[in-house]
This record gives structure tokens, sequence and C-alpha cells, in this order.
């Protein structure tokens, strides 16, 4: 049962990150400026159990001042602008950055949107609410029988 609980409880937490990354994604489409950056350098990452990750070192100007920023970009999109070990000859790339704040900023169609999350939670949580719940009503309707002697 525990397993179920644990499930559930890792699922909740999917759903709140991908719940927020989704807002998040939605404030930078609705409020989200557009400006162009460009890539000064990449790094690919390989994590525990084959995982993998991928940034890229972004710099952008707003209103004349400078930015630079560490974004995670998907696979595909990292891919698509490192041959190699170097960063292709397609370095520019388009961002949105809040007009509130220029440090918080997106890569257009290249950062993670969080959708994963939120499926994968709503699955994980569906299996520990059901699982537990299953096994709530299993043990009531078949109780252990009372000891003799």
């Amino acid at each position: 049962m525990y397993y179920f609980v644990i499930a559930l409880l890792a699922g909740i937490g999917g759903i709140i990150y991908g719940y927020t990354e989704q807002t998040r994604m939605a404030e930078f489409d609705k409020d989200g400026v557009s400006v162009m950056g460009e890539i000064w350098s990449g790094e690919e990452r390989s994590g525990r159990r084959g995982s993998r990750s991928y940034t890229f070192q972004i710099a952008y100007k707003v209103s004349g001042r400078q930015y630079s920023k560490k974004f995670s970009v998907t696979s595909k999109f990292f891919k698509a602008h490192v041959v190699g070990d170097e960063i292709g000859p397609n370095s520019e790339v388009e961002l949105k950055y809040l007009p509130r704040d220029p440090n918080v900023a997106i890569v257009v169609g290249g950062s993670p949107d969080g959708i994963w999350a939120l499926w994968a939670g709503l699955v994980a949580a569906g299996i520990g609410l059901f699982g537990t719940v299953g096994i709530i009503v299993w043990k009531n309707l078949n109780p252990k029988p009372a000891p003799i002697g």
C-alpha cells in the first residue's frame, strides 16, 4: 500500500510542477517581449540512470543593457544548434523576456514546457489513488479471520 501512497504524493508533486510551468509559459505568451540572443556556449550533461540535460549560455540585449543567462533547452533544440563539439553557424535564437524583469526569459521553441510532468503526475496520482482506495476496499471486504483458541 505504501507504494501507492508514494505514487500518489509523487503524482501530486508532478501535477503542481507541470501546472506551474504551464502557467509560466502562458505568462510569456501573454506578456513576453521577443528579442534575439546569441548562443555563447552549450553543455550536454549525463545524469544518473542515463538521463541527459542540455543548456546554452545565451547573451541578449534589452534597452541597451546586456544580459547573459544559462537556459535549459530540449535535446532537439540543442542538437539543431550544435555541430560536433561546437556551436553551429545558426547561433542566433529568439528569446522572450518579461518586461517587469528582463532576467526572466525563455528560449522560443527550445525551453522545456513541463507538460510531460503534468501528464506523468496525473498518471502517477491516478495509479496511487486507485491503488490505495482499491487496497482499502479489498481489506474491508476480506477481513482476516479471528485466531482460534
